[in-house]
């Protein structure tokens, strides 16, 4: 079994010597350079869809006074995105997505003036909103392996929370205002990853009130896949 091992690697290394020649500085076509190359009849837009998802929330997240539970029991976001050139330096972009926060109860006591503290219990809340996003990035080196984007966008929704035991479900309509930062890197020219943070200020309208505004940080990934068109479709190209 080994000496067929042996002979059928030294027939595959005869081969590929064959195959080259031995004075040729020819580029190797098989490289991963070649493998992504932009085929001729093709052109890569600077249009950008992928992922995104924010598995963890920051300390600073909170509804109200009532604080965020143990880490985990929330999905602060999981959706899809698009980006594309604007003016200059900038791009525009477009999220659309799902959140699912959990909120610890509220205990506490309050002073009166004629008597002694009334006691303040606040049953555990969840909230669930389906949200879209809009807003523009400034770019730091645009087209480099590894670039920067910093922006602000607003966003809205709808969805409905639920406290605690309570079964009947109350729907929200929901705005915020958003800011982040990311880094990306290209592994290849059709592909980009990226890490950052996105912080929010949001205000709900449920039950005739607004309630608001609430603070939150999450830590968000993005895998996002350039747009690839033939040429014949592409204006000018």
């Amino acid at each position: 079994m080994r000496r067929l091992a042996w002979s059928a690697l030294f027939c595959l290394l005869a081969t590929s010597a064959s195959a080259q020649s031995i004075t040729s500085f020819a580029p190797d076509t098989t490289s991963d350079a070649a493998r992504h190359r932009t085929p001729p009849d093709m052109v890569d837009v600077p249009v950008w869809f992928g992922l995104e998802l924010a598995p963890w929330a920051g300390p600073a997240s909170r509804f109200e006074s009532q604080e965020l539970t143990e880490v985990g029991h929330s999905t602060p976001w999981l959706g899809v995105s698009a980006a594309w050139p604007w003016k200059g330096p900038q791009q525009g972009w477009l999220s659309a997505g799902y959140s699912h926060w959990e909120f610890d109860p509220l205990l506490g006591v309050t002073s009166t003036p004629s008597g002694p503290g009334v006691l303040i219990v606040q049953l555990p809340l969840s909230l669930d909103r389906f949200m879209v996003r809009t807003g523009v990035d400034q770019l730091i080196g645009r087209d480099h392996i590894v670039s920067g984007a910093i922006g602000l966008g607003a966003g809205a929704g709808f969805g409905w929370a639920q406290a605690g035991l309570l079964l009947q479900s109350v729907s929200v309509a929901t705005g915020e205002l958003v800011a982040h930062a990311f880094v990306f890197v290209r592994p290849v020219p059709t592909i980009r990853l990226g890490v950052g943070a996105s912080g929010a200020v949001s205000a709900e309208y449920l039950d005739g009130e607004i309630t608001g505004p609430w603070q939150h940080v999450e830590l968000v990934l993005r895998l996002e896949q350039a747009l690839r068109l033939p040429k014949r479709i592409v204006p000018g190209l």
